[in-house]
């Protein structure tokens, strides 16, 4: 309860230790506040922020808390000046101190605080802080939203991940900047949210006019204002919300990247913003600059602790699980349960497609797949699908099935309204002076899901024309351009890229096409059963990332190198107009996935047979479309025949 409570006391108890005068080192602060604690101590902001609803009022934490903030970087302001050592105005001495009196503190971290510091003071020293704008993780799952208490994990809590318990039966800058003064009382800060509000957040953002009347904030008007530019902007139903974290470079804090992860732990607090004269700038000015958003709307934290995952793990809602183990014990335990957590993966992705076993095996290959390097412009790894299901199948079921065993997935609805009405690719906006988030802005490893089922006849304006080329883009060669309006920088996606359509070929990706051919026949679209309980789904979702993201080594012998070049000479000789280079690099990634889908370091001659028989299956109902009531005539050993 002390860090929830007591933030200014611990802040200052901290000051106090560091050693020496003439200001801190970086490496004695970041010493200081490496103890502080990453598990349950430090309450997350979202568990002290209830939902905001329709007639209901959104309550934030008291500024001055400490709290706990998990987001993706979604962009990363210029650098602030602060003061890093003062003196006090009517201070004979003008001396620098390097650490406050109780009294001062006190006054220094109270909500509203106004104790005058002297910048121009003989020992005043400045700082140099990073305002970086956080947003919640966008794309998050149910399962994992609930995990994850919307931002963060509870890293002590969750079952062992025993995978042996499975069988088969899955039984403020100075001068150019206006200064930041927090506005909030001690009390809780209560914003009003109505259906007003949430339409409007919906289409822009809206402001309540703030005014004091009975010691409550009021706010009875409403004005538009820039919305909180999340990525997904319909997920500020489920709590998402987006916070500026202030990184103090000078204490020795790591600076961010655009689309990383970071957790922070930090001080809250909701700042009015005044222009040069101290004055409250008004609602024009205040919004002006959408790096300047009222605090009620978008909270400051100022950060004293910040964490970067050290592995693709590190962040994933079910890391608990591994209850402190290292991940190659995990691997290790994973690796002797394998066959029958594959078999239990590819039935639950065979009931989302009818019963179809082949379909299922290039599913569970994609959602392995992520991009590991980059050579002359070729993302290696990538492996984006093409599902085309028949018209008695929804889209439902394909994202229903990955929603269930994915902790992100990003889904884009492929319509004519959508394309020429929205902008996929992020884009600099200089009139609110910063980048506004898109859905194509995600972190690494991200599942991307292109819904082209509901893709019909029309015209594509010049933006819709523009959308289907980053889409394009963006399978064929896992990059995003972010449009910065005089030149465009290329960021890199790693996570499995899909999208189902019907009919004919996708508008967006022609390559690792496959036609789904149902075993169930059944019409109709109703709710796809449970196959296995929750417990089982928990040990399925970690053993996937586990698999796509674990340290996994591969190697191809020279044997087999020779045996892949000849498989490849017979191929073109066999259907020349058919086998192009780029099927090699196909076959050579799908053959990677399956040996890693089966726990194998090697490929063996078994695991390439089956990566040739299966792709020739896959070949084989390209052309011949389908029969909807074909046998799979499958076998373990050598996939499709």
């Amino acid at each position: 309860s002390g860090w929830r409570l007591n933030a200014a006391e611990e802040v200052q108890g901290r000051f106090r230790m560091l050693p020496g005068r003439g200001g801190p080192s970086a490496e004695a602060w970041m010493g200081l506040c490496a103890g502080m604690p990453m598990g349950l101590a430090v309450p997350w902001l979202s568990s002290l922020t209830s939902m905001p609803a329709c007639g209901s009022r959104r309550v934030l934490p008291a500024s001055g808390s400490l709290v706990r903030f998990r987001g993706m970087v979604q962009d990363i302001f210029d650098p602030e000046m602060y003061l890093w050592r003062f003196g006090k105005h009517g201070d004979q001495t003008a001396v620098g101190r390097d650490e406050l009196t109780e009294a001062e503190a006190s006054t220094l971290f109270a909500p509203g605080g106004t104790m005058s510091m002297d910048a121009n003071s003989s020992g005043a020293i400045l700082g140099e802080r990073l305002p970086v704008y956080l947003v919640t993780i966008p794309g998050q799952t149910q399962w994992a939203r609930s995990e994850t208490g919307d931002t963060g994990m509870n890293i002590n809590g969750g079952s062992s991940a025993s995978f042996s318990e499975l069988n088969g039966n899955g039984s403020s800058r100075i001068g150019k900047r206006g200064l930041e003064r927090d506005e909030s009382s001690s009390e809780t800060l209560n914003d009003s949210i109505d259906e007003g509000c949430t339409r409007g957040a919906a289409q822009g953002g809206i402001e309540r006019k703030r005014v004091r009347h009975g010691g409550a904030l009021v706010e009875p008007s409403v004005t538009p204002i820039l919305d909180p530019n999340l990525p997904i902007i319909s997920e500020v139903a489920h709590g998402s919300m987006a916070v500026i974290a202030k990184l103090y470079l000078n204490c020795g804090m790591p600076s961010a990247e655009l689309n990383e992860i970071l957790e922070v732990i930090g001080i809250v607090s909701y700042p009015q913003v005044y222009d040069g004269d101290g004055e409250p700038q008004g609602t024009e000015g205040l919004f002006r600059d959408g790096r300047e958003p009222p605090g009620h709307v978008v909270p400051r934290i100022h950060v004293l602790h910040v964490y970067k995952g050290e592995t693709p793990l590190s962040f994933h809602p079910l890391s608990g699980l591994l209850l402190g183990s290292a991940i190659s014990g995990a691997i290790d335990e994973l690796r002797g349960a394998l066959p029958a957590i594959r078999s239990m993966l590819i039935d639950h992705l065979r009931q989302a497609l009818r019963g179809d076993q082949l379909a299922a095996e290039y599913l569970l290959i994609a959602i392995l797949s992520r991009v590991e390097g980059r050579s002359s412009n070729v993302a290696m790894g990538r492996f984006s699908l093409n599902l085309v299901i028949p018209d008695f199948m929804s889209f439902q079921e394909v994202r229903s099935c990955l929603e269930e065993l994915l902790p992100r997935v990003t889904t884009i609805p492929l319509d004519i309204a959508t394309l020429n009405a929205t902008t996929l690719t992020p884009h600099k906006d200089y009139d609110a002076n910063r980048l506004r988030a898109t859905p194509l802005q995600q972190p690494d490893g991200a599942c991307l899901l292109v819904d082209e089922t509901v893709l019909s006849a029309g015209q594509l304006n010049e933006k819709g024309i523009r959308n289907v080329e980053a889409l394009k883009t963006l399978f064929s060669s896992s990059i995003v351009h972010y449009d910065f309006k005089f030149y465009q920088t290329s960021m890199p996606w790693t996570g499995p890229t899909i999208v189902v359509s019907r009919g004919g070929r996708s508008l967006i990706s022609q390559e690792n096409v496959i036609r789904v051919q149902p075993i169930e026949l059944n019409s109709g679209s109703a709710p796809r059963p449970a196959v296995f309980a929750d417990d089982v789904l928990e040990k399925l979702r970690l053993a996937i990332v586990l698999l796509a993201d674990g340290p996994w080594s591969y190697c191809i012998s020279q044997e087999m190198s020779t045996e892949v070049e000849t498989s490849f000479v017979q191929a073109r000789q066999e259907a020349p107009q058919e086998i192009t280079a780029e099927h090699l690099t196909q076959w050579l990634t799908v053959a990677r996935l399956l040996a890693r889908s089966h726990g194998e370091s090697e490929l063996y001659l078994h695991r390439w047979q089956e990566t040739i028989n299966s792709d020739r299956a896959r070949r084989a109902r390209e052309r011949n479309r389908y029969p909807l009531h074909a046998g799979t005539g499958y076998n373990e050993s050598v996939g499709y025949l």
